[in-house]
């Protein structure tokens, strides 16, 4: 769902002659309300900062990759314990979950 209203609003901020709703809801095996109403979740969530940066984009791709290469060393190691990014500001973004890690300081969509 996340990826098809990404993909969804990509393609609207892209292009002003799109498809319906309709096209667009039964390929993700949504309705259309459902997906309506993802869109406007999503464009809220992110502040309707629509246009990413591309510092801002690289800075996240590395952050997933870090993230996806140390998820599979660990599984490489057997080991599934969750230890607590140093990177991660105590109290901040991701204190709750110390797989999350912060954003550096530029990329963060309140500092820009």
């Amino acid at each position: 769902r996340l990826y098809a209203t990404a993909l969804l609003l990509a393609l609207k901020l892209q292009d002003d002659d799109h498809l319906s709703m309709k096209h667009y809801s039964n390929a993700a095996g949504v309705t259309a309300s459902e997906l309506v109403n993802l869109e406007l979740s999503f464009s809220q969530t992110v502040g309707y900062r629509l246009i990413v940066q591309p510092e801002e984009f690289f800075s996240y791709s590395r952050a997933v990759a870090r993230k996806s290469q140390q998820a599979r060393a660990k599984e490489e190691d057997g080991t599934d314990k969750v230890e607590a990014d140093a990177s991660a500001p105590p109290g901040g973004r991701g204190a709750h979950n110390p797989r999350i890690t912060s954003a550096p300081e530029a990329a963060r969509p309140d500092s820009v």
